[in-house]
Protein backbone atom coordinates (compact mmCIF):
# COMPACT_ATOMS: atom_id res chain seq x y z
CA UNK A 1 0.00 0.00 0.00
CA UNK A 2 1.36 3.70 -0.82
CA UNK A 3 0.94 6.56 1.50
CA UNK A 4 2.78 9.57 0.53
CA UNK A 5 5.08 7.90 -1.13
CA UNK A 6 5.91 5.33 1.50
CA UNK A 7 5.39 1.62 1.37
CA UNK A 8 3.87 0.14 4.33
CA UNK A 9 4.62 -2.59 5.28
CA UNK A 10 6.37 -4.56 2.52
CA UNK A 11 8.78 -6.80 4.07
CA UNK A 12 7.24 -9.91 5.23
CA UNK A 13 10.00 -10.67 7.83
CA UNK A 14 10.63 -7.12 9.87
CA UNK A 15 6.18 -7.36 9.47
CA UNK A 16 6.25 -10.79 11.24
CA UNK A 17 9.08 -9.85 14.05
CA UNK A 18 7.10 -5.80 14.18
CA UNK A 19 3.85 -8.07 14.87
CA UNK A 20 5.00 -10.25 17.60
CA UNK A 21 6.73 -7.77 19.28
CA UNK A 22 3.43 -5.90 19.29
CA UNK A 23 1.19 -7.97 20.02
CA UNK A 24 2.19 -11.04 21.27
CA UNK A 25 5.16 -9.69 23.86
CA UNK A 26 3.90 -6.46 24.66
CA UNK A 27 0.49 -6.03 25.07
CA UNK A 28 -0.59 -2.34 25.74
CA UNK A 29 1.92 -1.26 23.27
CA UNK A 30 0.92 0.11 19.76
CA UNK A 31 3.42 0.39 17.43
CA UNK A 32 3.85 0.97 13.68
CA UNK A 33 6.33 -0.02 10.81
CA UNK A 34 6.76 2.41 7.67
CA UNK A 35 9.25 1.27 4.81
CA UNK A 36 9.90 3.81 1.80
CA UNK A 37 11.85 5.06 -1.15
CA UNK A 38 11.43 8.98 -0.86
CA UNK A 39 13.90 11.88 -2.06
CA UNK A 40 14.36 14.76 0.22
CA UNK A 41 12.57 17.65 -1.90
CA UNK A 42 15.36 19.66 -3.10
CA UNK A 43 13.51 23.47 -2.33
CA UNK A 44 12.76 22.63 1.53
CA UNK A 45 15.27 19.88 2.05
CA UNK A 46 12.72 18.18 3.79
CA UNK A 47 10.58 15.14 3.67
CA UNK A 48 7.63 14.15 5.58
CA UNK A 49 7.64 10.48 5.79
CA UNK A 50 5.27 9.56 8.93
CA UNK A 51 3.06 10.80 11.79
CA UNK A 52 1.75 8.87 14.96
CA UNK A 53 -0.28 9.09 17.77
CA UNK A 54 1.08 8.77 21.27
CA UNK A 55 -0.77 8.54 24.67
CA UNK A 56 -0.82 10.53 27.73
CA UNK A 57 1.45 8.95 30.05
CA UNK A 58 3.11 7.40 27.44
CA UNK A 59 6.66 6.85 25.69
CA UNK A 60 7.35 7.33 22.06
CA UNK A 61 10.10 5.29 21.02
CA UNK A 62 11.48 5.93 17.06
CA UNK A 63 14.02 3.88 15.77
CA UNK A 64 14.71 5.04 12.03
CA UNK A 65 17.74 3.45 9.26
CA UNK A 66 18.44 4.44 5.70
CA UNK A 67 20.55 4.03 2.64
CA UNK A 68 21.49 5.55 -0.80
CA UNK A 69 19.99 4.17 -3.62
CA UNK A 70 23.29 4.71 -5.52
CA UNK A 71 26.87 4.12 -4.21
CA UNK A 72 28.78 7.15 -3.68
CA UNK A 73 32.72 8.23 -3.39
CA UNK A 74 32.02 10.84 -0.12
CA UNK A 75 33.55 9.76 3.22
CA UNK A 76 30.81 10.86 4.94
CA UNK A 77 27.21 12.40 4.12
CA UNK A 78 24.57 13.12 7.25
CA UNK A 79 21.24 13.64 7.05
CA UNK A 80 18.54 13.96 10.41
CA UNK A 81 15.18 12.42 11.13
CA UNK A 82 13.18 15.36 12.75
CA UNK A 83 10.64 14.60 15.44
CA UNK A 84 8.19 17.32 15.78
CA UNK A 85 4.60 17.51 17.84
CA UNK A 86 1.56 18.44 16.76
CA UNK A 87 2.12 22.10 17.50
CA UNK A 88 5.72 22.59 16.07
CA UNK A 89 4.14 21.19 13.05
CA UNK A 90 1.46 23.44 12.87
CA UNK A 91 4.25 25.69 12.94
CA UNK A 92 6.32 24.31 10.33
CA UNK A 93 3.87 23.87 7.87
CA UNK A 94 4.81 27.99 7.32
CA UNK A 95 7.89 27.85 6.43
CA UNK A 96 10.08 26.27 3.55
CA UNK A 97 13.28 26.74 5.16
CA UNK A 98 14.92 23.71 6.17
CA UNK A 99 17.28 25.15 9.24
CA UNK A 100 14.03 26.67 10.72
CA UNK A 101 11.95 23.47 10.93
CA UNK A 102 15.13 21.66 12.19
CA UNK A 103 15.11 24.32 14.92
CA UNK A 104 11.37 24.13 15.66
CA UNK A 105 11.99 20.10 16.08
CA UNK A 106 11.63 18.90 19.69
CA UNK A 107 14.01 15.91 18.78
CA UNK A 108 16.70 15.48 15.63
CA UNK A 109 18.05 12.26 15.25
CA UNK A 110 21.36 12.31 13.37
CA UNK A 111 21.79 9.78 10.91
CA UNK A 112 25.34 8.91 9.22
CA UNK A 113 25.16 7.66 5.38
CA UNK A 114 26.71 4.53 4.35
CA UNK A 115 28.55 5.29 0.88
CA UNK A 116 28.01 1.60 -0.07
CA UNK A 117 24.83 1.82 -0.46
CA UNK A 118 24.29 -0.51 2.38
CA UNK A 119 21.71 0.38 5.09
CA UNK A 120 23.11 2.64 8.16
CA UNK A 121 22.81 1.05 11.66
CA UNK A 122 19.49 1.55 13.51
CA UNK A 123 18.94 5.11 15.02
CA UNK A 124 16.66 6.14 17.78
CA UNK A 125 15.21 8.04 20.52
CA UNK A 126 12.44 8.21 23.33
CA UNK A 127 10.30 10.79 24.33
CA UNK A 128 8.19 10.95 27.14
CA UNK A 129 4.65 12.67 26.57
CA UNK A 130 2.99 13.43 30.01
CA UNK A 131 0.67 16.08 29.62
CA UNK A 132 -1.75 14.89 26.96
CA UNK A 133 -2.03 12.55 24.08
CA UNK A 134 0.17 14.06 21.00
CA UNK A 135 0.52 13.13 17.24
CA UNK A 136 4.46 13.33 16.47
CA UNK A 137 5.71 13.76 12.79
CA UNK A 138 8.79 12.68 11.20
CA UNK A 139 10.70 14.36 8.46
CA UNK A 140 13.78 13.20 6.92
CA UNK A 141 15.74 16.61 6.18
CA UNK A 142 19.33 17.91 4.89
CA UNK A 143 19.79 21.45 5.69
CA UNK A 144 23.18 21.36 4.44
CA UNK A 145 22.78 19.99 1.40
CA UNK A 146 25.39 17.02 2.44
CA UNK A 147 23.30 15.06 -0.48
CA UNK A 148 24.34 17.20 -3.14
CA UNK A 149 28.05 17.70 -2.40
CA UNK A 150 30.89 17.04 -5.45
CA UNK A 151 28.68 16.76 -8.37
CA UNK A 152 26.63 14.13 -6.32
CA UNK A 153 22.82 14.45 -6.06
CA UNK A 154 21.51 10.98 -3.97
CA UNK A 155 18.73 12.73 -2.61
CA UNK A 156 16.96 9.40 -3.50
CA UNK A 157 17.00 6.97 -0.40
CA UNK A 158 14.58 4.17 1.18
CA UNK A 159 14.14 4.28 4.89
CA UNK A 160 12.90 1.71 7.16
CA UNK A 161 11.44 3.93 10.75
CA UNK A 162 9.86 1.79 13.58
CA UNK A 163 7.33 3.59 16.27
CA UNK A 164 6.25 2.10 19.62
CA UNK A 165 3.77 3.82 21.98
CA UNK A 166 4.91 2.05 25.41
CA UNK A 167 2.56 3.06 27.92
Amino acid sequence: MEKNGARVGKSCTIFIATLLFCFLLSPGIDCAFVEGSTSIDTVSNTKYVARFAVNKDSLLHVKVRTRYQQHHNLDYVNIHLLLMNDAEWDMALETDICENKKKLARFNVLIHMRNDGEWTRWEQSRVRIINRPQVWYMLLCDCNRETSIGGYDMKALDFELEMTNDE
